[in-house]
């Protein structure tokens, strides 16, 4: 198996497009990022809007693909 890995790491190349598309999205909990104005609108600052309009008296429906994934780091008041 060493082997293997060694000779298929050769032949790949490396590619942090996946990794970079990660770390620009990801959003830490309870750590929304903030948005200068006339900047575009980005879904992790769309959120932080969607998270300060929830209230106890909310009902939160996420459609399903990356608003489902959104939204399940959004928390959720007591009620």
């Amino acid at each position: 198996m060493r082997d293997f890995l060694a000779a298929l790491a050769e032949r790949l190349k490396h590619n942090p497009t996946s990794y970079e598309n990660y770390l620009r999205i990801y959003v830490p909990d309870g750590q929304p990022l903030k948005c200068e104005p006339k900047e575009a609108l980005r879904v992790n600052v769309l959120f932080q809007h969607i998270q300060n309009m929830l209230s106890g008296e909310s009902a939160v429906i996420a459609e399903t693909g990356d608003s489902w994934f959104n939204c399940q780091k959004l928390k959720l008041p007591q009620g």
